[in-house]
């Protein structure tokens, strides 16, 4: 038999209300809307100049983040907290990664700064070592937010980097940093194996860095040597009719 309730009276105390308090309304509503709110706030806070009682102790403070820099960093905080996966990442945002990533849809960390850079009309080569060589460096301490900054990581080295995060203040980055862990902010100044910063064409209107041009290093040159095969080949052919055949005894 169901239970009646007089008219009334409140509920159990175990059943909640339905009416909430405005704390609980402003706690709810920053639940479901806290990622938007996080990427609301980095921006605000790298948009702005950095006063200097703002820096950390001994390091230099970055330029306001103008220009194409906002709209990187604006790209990588909208996909704070997605998995890491291995050679996962493309232009238009997260995929499922290769080898250990395959069943993962997210990024790699060199996956998450070409894409988000893509976002600004700058399209960067995919591998971390490739972005480090192929980019004007930066001397330590005049790093700007939506630069990029290089780690030896696993299996890299000072030369060939093998982690790289996106600049987003004078002490912090976004990164996608190794499987298990998702995109996150994290302080790149501690760690011992920081190889270095570079910069791409930003806030100046410079030109792109463009992938390597691979279709006309590798579609063109085999036609080319099956046409120099086949020329000398026909040249063959000819000079063996002009000579005369030899009568069979």
């Amino acid at each position: 038999m169901a239970t009646r309730r007089i008219i009334g009276t409140p509920p159990p105390p175990d059943r909640p209300t339905r009416r909430v308090g405005p704390h609980r309304m402003i706690g709810i509503t920053a639940t479901a809307t806290g990622a938007l709110v996080l990427t609301a706030v980095i921006i605000a806070s790298v948009t702005a100049v950095l006063p200097g009682d703002a820096c950390a102790p001994d390091t230099a403070c970055t330029a306001p983040a103008t220009g194409n820099a906002s709209t990187v960093i604006a790209a990588a905080s909208r996909w704070l907290g997605t998995p890491y996966s291995w050679g996962g990442g493309g232009l238009d945002g997260p995929t499922r990664g290769i080898g250990r990533g395959a069943n993962t849809i997210g990024f790699d960390c060199s996956g998450l700064t070409r894409y988000a850079w893509y976002q600004a009309g700058v399209t960067l080569p995919r591998i971390a070592a490739d972005q480090w060589h192929a980019l004007p460096h930066i001397p330590p301490g005049q790093q700007a937010p939506g630069d990029l900054v290089f780690f030896q990581g696993s299996g890299g080295s000072p030369d060939d980097p093998g982690h790289v995060g996106l600049v987003l203040d004078a002490d912090r980055m976004i990164e996608a940093p190794a499987t298990g862990l998702p995109v996150r902010i994290s302080r790149y100044t501690t760690r011992p194996d920081l190889t270095g910063y570079a910069r791409p064409a930003h806030n100046e209107g410079g030109p792109a860095v463009a992938d390597p041009p691979r279709e006309r290093c590798c579609q063109t040159s085999p036609p080319r040597r099956r046409q120099a095969r086949s020329s000398v080949r026909s040249r063959k052919i000819a000079g063996s009719s002009s000579r005369p055949r030899s009568r069979a005894r």
